[in-house]
Order: C-alpha cells, then sequence, then structure tokens
C-alpha cells in the first residue's frame, strides 16, 4: 500500500482550455484525500472515473479563489448523492464563518457530518493521522497564511524471515518477542537477534505538496528526503522578479528546491496561463 497521486488541475489563478485550478487526489488504501479544491475538481474527478464519494478529507493550502472554491460546489454534490459518511476540512481558521455560511446557503439538506479543523500557517505540526498515515503542516510564504502538507506512511510492523521460525522452533512468545525488537535466548544458550531475524517488505513512502510559495529554504529540513515533491513553479527562470513580486516560484527554484531536500522525484505544476507550451518550463526544471 503505497500513494498514488492523481492530478486534478495544474492551472494557476485563470484556468486555460487544458488546465484546471489547483487540486490533487491523493490515494492511501481505501482513502482518498484531496490537496486544494479549485474550480471545476469534481468535473475533473468524473473525467478521472474517480467517485466523489470516496473523499475522506480536504486540505486547503491557503484561501485563494484558484485554490478553494470547487469545495462548495463538491460538498453540494456529495449531499445530492446521500452521502453519510461524514467529511473533514482542513484549512486557515479564518476560512470557517465564510465556509460554513456558504454551505448553508447552498445545501438546504446536508446528508452527513461535516467538520471542520482550523490549521496554524505558521506551524509544522502533525494535523491528521490514521492507523497507516501522518499528515503534517509546511509553513509556506505566499501573500496570504498558506502552509503545504507532508503525507508519510507509518512504519510497517518487521517480519521475521523465512525460515527463521521453523529453524529455532520458536514459540508464539518468542516470536512476538522478536517482532517487538527484543533479543530472545533459546534453550540451548543460543542468543538470537531480532536485527538478524527481521525485515521490511518494503519502507514507508512521503508525498509533499508545496503550493503556492516563495522559495524558501526554512521548508526544505521539513520535507528532506520526501519520496515525491510537487512543488510549483509558476514562472520560468526569466520571470523571478515577477514570481517574487506575486509570491510564487520559477522553474529553476522549484527544481533547487527539490535537490536541496533531496526529493527521490520532483512533480511541478500552477503553471501561469501565458505559457501554452510546457516543455520549455519542463526544461528548465531538468
Amino acid at each position: 500500500m503505497a500513494f498514488d497521486v492523481t492530478i486534478l488541475g495544474s492551472g494557476s489563478a485563470k484556468p486555460t482550455r487544458t488546465r484546471c485550478p489547483s487540486a490533487h487526489a491523493v490515494f492511501h488504501g481505501d482513502r482518498l484525500f484531496l490537496v486544494d479544491c479549485g474550480e471545476g475538481t469534481q468535473m475533473q474527478m468524473a473525467r478521472c472515473s474517480i467517485a466523489i464519494e470516496r473523499v475522506h478529507s480536504i486540505f486547503l493550502t491557503h484561501l485563494h479563489a484558484d485554490h478553494a472554491l470547487g469545495i462548495f460546489g463538491l460538498i453540494a454534490s456529495l449531499s445530492m448523492s446521500s452521502r453519510t459518511a461524514p467529511l473533514t476540512v482542513y484549512a486557515h481558521g479564518s476560512f470557517e464563518p465564510v465556509f460554513r455560511q456558504t454551505v448553508a446557503f447552498f445545501v438546504n439538506r446536508m446528508s452527513f457530518e461535516l467538520a471542520f479543523v482550523p490549521i496554524d500557517s505558521e506551524a509544522n505540526v502533525v494535523i491528521y493521522e490514521d492507523n497507516g498515515i501522518t499528515v503534517t503542516t509546511v509553513p509556506l510564504r505566499h501573500r496570504v497564511p498558506t502552509c503545504g502538507f507532508i503525507f508519510r506512511e507509518k512504519p510497517f510492523p518487521p517480519n521475521l524471515k523465512p525460515g527463521v521460525v521453523e529453524e529455532h522452533h520458536l514459540s508464539l512468545a518468542q516470536i512476538a518477542r522478536l517482532k517487538e525488537g527484543q533479543d530472545i535466548v533459546l534453550e540451548d544458550g543460543e542468543l538470537l537477534s531480532a536485527g538478524e531475524c527481521l525485515y521490511q517488505k518494503r519502507r514507508p513512502v512521503s508525498y509533499a505538496y508545496l503550493s503556492d510559495t516563495l522559495f524558501t529554504r526554512r521548508a526544505i529540513p521539513m520535507v528532506e528526503g520526501v519520496d515525491l515533491l510537487y512543488h510549483e513553479a509558476t514562472y520560468m527562470a526569466d520571470l523571478l522578479p515577477l514570481a517574487k513580486q506575486t509570491g510564487h516560484s520559477t522553474t529553476l527554484q522549484a527544481a533547487e528546491f527539490a535537490k536541496s531536500a533531496g526529493a527521490g522525484k520532483l512533480i511541478v505544476g500552477h503553471y501561469s496561463a501565458r505559457y501554452t507550451d510546457l516543455a520549455p518550463l519542463l526544461g528548465e526544471v531538468r
């Protein structure tokens, strides 16, 4: 079980014919998390054959229209589909009054519990946790309070190497102790090291979403070693002054951030509507 990410929108403030505003669908096991929810998100989900009823939680990085306006239509559709499972929205606390009022205006009969969890955009803290993953905020630098999110799998319980139980005729109690990381002494006096007997089928993986933001070194250690990094790249390198003015990053800055953080793979997006051909942007990133 690992993360599966579907990019529903890679555009910026102005949608284009080929790019919708920001939204990522993040799957882990039987749970679907939305990160940002720009206009048209539910239509993009339909195009990708992703059932909106599967959404478990929604995480909003900040309160700009291209990252949040799609949430109201999505919630209205969920209510019309007679959803009963609760839905939790994580966003800056200032959004809650407007959020509640707007939902109440458009949704006459709410069929499910709608929870709102305010987040501190300046804090680097765990805001969500279940049996398999944690979600942690990553403070960013934009024109309004903004944070990214890093999804991390929890370490998996270790497994005994094949043949260990049979070779040493281990009891259930001895197996349990080894899996807890404890060494055991066998009847013949042999010391059996847990470290030599255990292995993990695979290591936990991680995914980080960083948008919108100026280049910020402060965030690098917070996502260090991340397996899959999404970092905004609104402009090409020649528009660095405009990027600084508007609170965004360039292609080269996204690449520099990923390299400094030791990211396994980099995804870029949030492209300015001025670009119709993305090949030059991707060329700069590479």
